[in-house]
């Protein structure tokens, strides 16, 4: 999986290069090398990112899954590890440096998520929404826009696009059920 240092440096040690080349050249194969070995981990971060089935009009914000230790080092072996690079692993994921590069893929995905989540609430699609509903299934769209805003609001987002949404929704519904509506 990983290039052999040994080679690599003493090609390095031979070499007559400027020091500033050198160090530069050192910098770039750690750094190579640091990316070959989150390889594994980047890959598996993206199986906990919900799927396009997990968003839905009505429904909560999606979540990342939670990393478990398990199944990644499960993957490794299926995908023909060594067993030392497992163990490798193993010890890797139980630090701080894992915990806080998950911690800041976990922030910058979650944000990722939400602007996705809230990309579905296009006042474009509002016609198809209520077509062919009856009354009573018009209302209970609104109300359970209205219990989407409030969720949205207890998580301390801005709710500006689900606000003009629902504006909209409540503008699309004939009068007569709007009426209807003020009466319950």
């Amino acid at each position: 999986m990983f290039p052999s240092d040994k080679q690599y440096f003493k090609k390095l040690t031979n070499s007559k290069s400027n020091p500033d080349v050198i160090e530069t050249s050192i910098r770039d194969h750690f750094y190579q090398l640091t990316d070959l070995f989150m390889e594994p981990l980047s890959a598996f971060f993206q199986c906990l990112i919900p799927v396009d089935t997990d968003y839905r009009l009505f429904g909560r914000t999606p979540r990342i899954h939670p990393f478990n230790e398990e199944n990644f080092l499960r993957q490794l072996f299926i995908d023909g590890s060594e067993v030392q690079q497992i163990e490798m692993y193993r010890k890797f994921i139980r630090t701080p440096n894992f915990v806080h590069w998950f911690q800041m893929k976990k922030l910058a995905e979650t944000e990722v998520i939400r602007k996705r989540h809230y990309s579905l609430y296009s006042i474009d699609i509002i016609p198809d929404i209520l077509h062919g509903k009856t009354d009573k299934e018009m209302i209970d769209i609104y109300k359970k826009m209205t219990s989407q805003r409030d969720y949205f609001r207890k998580k301390d987002t801005d709710i500006e696009q689900i606000n003009d949404f629902i504006m909209n929704l409540f503008d699309s519904i004939p009068m007569k059920v709007r009426s209807k509506m003020r009466t319950m």
